[in-house]
């Protein structure tokens, strides 16, 4: 498959005006990757590296380099010496976004809610179909990035409940103390947790964003039933920006 221009801007930005049904069921490399994970026919993140593996070298960076910085969602790493030093730049480029002048006047209700394990307020916007697997809950992770990223700090924090709860449910015990889910659903809690410890500070709740730092990094530690896994490598990145993150909090 050609990786043109129209499909990556599909993975970027057709998201933001779809509902999570929709978006899985577009034409294209979405509905392909998302629409086989869902029937079971395809891993996910198998369904990328084939993807990836079919296109040209200079399509791939493109891709991948549009994926990380405009969704949030990084691409899997080798765990070798520079992983530490990546996990400090991503991090450093968090801060500066964080501490634009302008940030939201209330802190995100029910997302410190989901986190600090209290009920939540009023319902939040996103209703539980919208994010009733892990796949529709990873993408819902990517789209709580993109919409930090555009400055839509009440959007992603009308998201970021649903996909936490989504997630937590997934993992087989239920708890995040054990997380005994597969990778895939890891790497979406880690994920959705650093947004969440962004946009907490960005809203100066410094508590909210501590614990969710917190709660990425252990996502991301937990030992992975395939050490090699491409997604377990993915986590273990996110442990590190967020373990950077909850440092620069404090």
């Amino acid at each position: 498959m050609e990786w043109t221009a129209v499909r990556i801007r599909l993975l970027r930005d057709v998201g933001l005006c779809q509902s999570q049904h929709d978006f899985a069921r577009t034409p294209g490399f979405a509905k392909r990757t998302i629409g086989n994970a869902e029937r079971g026919a395809t891993h996910p993140g198998l369904a990328l590296r084939h993807a990836l593996d079919k296109t040209s070298d200079v399509q791939r960076d493109r891709f991948l380099a549009a994926v990380t910085t405009d969704c949030g969602i990084a691409t899997p790493v080798p765990l070798v010496s520079e992983s530490g030093a990546l996990g400090s730049q991503v991090s450093a480029a968090c801060g500066r976004s964080i501490v634009a002048p302008d940030p939201p006047a209330h802190a995100p209700r029910g997302l410190r809610s989901v986190v600090l394990g209290t009920p939540l307020p009023v319902p939040m916007g996103v209703s539980a179909p919208e994010t009733h697997s892990a796949t529709s809950a990873l993408v819902a992770t990517v789209q709580a990035h993109r919409l930090y990223q555009l400055a839509e700090y009440d959007a992603a924090a009308q998201l970021l409940p649903a996909v936490l709860t989504c997630l937590r449910h997934r993992v087989d015990t239920g708890s995040d103390e054990r997380l005994a889910g597969r990778t895939t659903t890891r790497h979406a809690m880690a994920t959705a947790y650093l947004a969440t410890a962004k946009l907490a500070t960005k809203s100066g709740d410094v508590v909210l964003a501590s614990v969710a730092a917190d709660r990425a990094e252990r996502c991301g530690n937990v030992a992975p039933e395939l050490p090699s896994g491409r997604n377990a490598l993915s986590a273990r990145f996110f442990a590190v920006t967020a373990r950077h993150h909850r440092r620069a909090v404090w």
